[in-house]
């Protein structure tokens, strides 16, 4: 797809890849597009729409800061989506049940787990130490692992247009990465004040590479995208075994195809001979060979198959609906 409108006007150019940007959104991007920092060009994605600071459905390359909004405040949040290799009549014929076994699985929204299982609070992802973490959100944090969160994060039982069985998730890193990630935007917002540096938008507050709060965030990054990553595992592991449970007699079901992406992340990257830091806020990586997930959106399915058999379990909306994953 070609890009379709170019911004100038601020310290780099802006690539939009759709004509009705609105133009909030536009205000964000140039407003982006001004920080000392931003390397080469920002791009913008067709689903482009203003966010807290940074557009969501934006790519920013920089080189020697971050800005934590430019990443958002779920870190690490992102899809995934397992392909079943079981007949999807047996899931036809238990639709019902298998929806309440994955409700029973998986906390909702506000919800959490109970108690932390023994395999989860002995993951080395909670032996590590993380920057402004708290004991009690450490403990919150080992219970959120499992549970699906609020918003437009959802679990969704497909068929795709060859009427293949999918599972699809999409989630991020619970109460525990925005709280984490709130506190460094308002450390930045700080530090901006502190050293009278005056942005077009205070919410594009960054951090300074070789600083320790610069330091202290990369860590925290980290750790919050694997969090998020291992959040998606372990749902889909409930899922599986739920289905596995009521309509294939506790048989384990083959996954045939596995895809798992960030699309609210930062990451070290080569680009045009320079080694830059990449943030992606409700973008995917798109390199050669790159398997990417684009779902519904919150009101409608993702499948345009006229027939609808499966459906979907959320936080926003109770309701069952069909899904085809864009591979």
């Amino acid at each position: 797809m070609p890009i379709q409108k170019v911004l100038d006007g601020a310290r780099v150019p802006v690539k939009i890849w759709t004509k009705d940007a609105e133009p909030e959104a536009e205000k964000q991007l140039l407003n982006t597009a001004s920080l000392p920092f931003v390397f080469k060009h920002v791009a913008a994605m067709p689903d482009v729409h203003a966010g807290k600071g940074a557009t969501i459905g934006s790519v920013i390359a920089t080189k020697g800061a971050i800005s934590p909004a430019a990443v958002g405040v779920d870190l690490g949040c992102g899809m995934a989506a397992v392909k079943l290799a079981i007949n999807p009549q047996k899931i036809l014929d238990k639709v019902k049940e298998i929806r309440l076994s994955i409700e029973r699985s998986i906390p909702l929204g506000m919800n959490r787990n109970q108690h932390a299982s023994t395999e989860i609070l002995d993951m080395p992802l909670f032996q590590e130490n993380v920057p402004t973490m708290d004991m009690d959100l450490r403990q919150s944090a080992t219970k959120q692992l499992g549970s699906l969160g609020s918003g437009n994060h959802f679990c969704e039982v497909c068929l795709d247009t060859n009427g293949d069985p999918w599972v699809m998730l999409h989630s991020g890193s619970r109460g525990v990465g925005n709280k984490l990630a709130m506190r460094f935007i308002d450390k930045a917002k700080h530090l901006m004040d502190t050293y009278f540096i005056k942005l077009l938008d205070p919410d594009l507050a960054y951090l300074s590479e070789g600083t320790q709060e610069f330091d202290d965030y990369m860590k925290v990054v980290t750790w919050t995208q694997e969090f998020a990553l291992q959040n998606r595992i372990e749902m889909m592991k409930r899922v599986l075994k739920d289905i596995s449970h009521v309509a294939n007699d506790d048989q384990p079901i083959e996954k045939l195809i596995s895809i798992d992406c960030h699309h609210n992340y930062v990451a070290r990257e080569h680009h045009f001979d320079q080694n830059v830091w990449v943030t992606r806020k409700g973008a995917v990586r798109a390199r050669v060979g790159d398997m990417g997930i684009i779902p519904g959106s919150m009101g409608t399915g993702s499948s345009r198959s006229p027939e609808r058999p499966f459906r979907k379990y959320s936080s926003t909306a109770r309701c069952w609906r069909t899904a085809n994953p864009i591979r």
